[in-house]
């Protein structure tokens, strides 16, 4: 692949804006592929009073499909980005534009048991506003 911009070099340095230099840290593959540390401030997916998780279509996969699934699982369990679970969710994939396979879940049937969260969100001008003249945001 050849840079898009002048002095690029490297892969992360093809097709990215010298200003974005500073920041490569940020978008590298290793710092994407682990998740911070749990804090107390996590979100939790409360369910209705009784409610139990409904169960999820079986979609068929292809033999490239379930490979690809199977793949993802074992990566994403070893990076600690899902943990195991007895809950029956309908996996499937969606087609990238490169080619590749983008995992997909079906959360609707979830989402309807799902105890509504009852604050409203702040509109982004009033959320901008309040950042402003703000030095550190992490």
């Amino acid at each position: 692949m050849t840079p898009k911009f002048p002095g690029a070099r490297g892969s992360w340095y093809a097709g990215h804006p010298p200003e974005y230099t500073e920041f490569r840290e940020v978008f590298s593959e290793e710092r994407t592929a682990r998740l911070l540390a749990h804090q107390p401030w996590d979100c939790a997916i409360d369910l209705l009073p009784n409610a139990s998780p409904p169960r999820g279509r079986v979609y068929p996969l292809s033999l490239p499909e379930s490979k690809a699934m199977e793949e993802y699982i074992e990566t994403a369990l070893a990076a600690g980005h899902i943990q195991p679970s007895t809950s029956p969710a309908g996996f499937f994939f969606v087609g990238k534009k490169d080619g590749g396979l983008r995992p997909c879940i079906d959360y609707r049937g979830l989402n309807a048991i799902t105890v509504p969260y009852p604050y409203p969100l702040p509109l982004v001008p009033a959320a901008l506003e309040q950042l402003r003249g703000g030095e550190d945001f992490f």
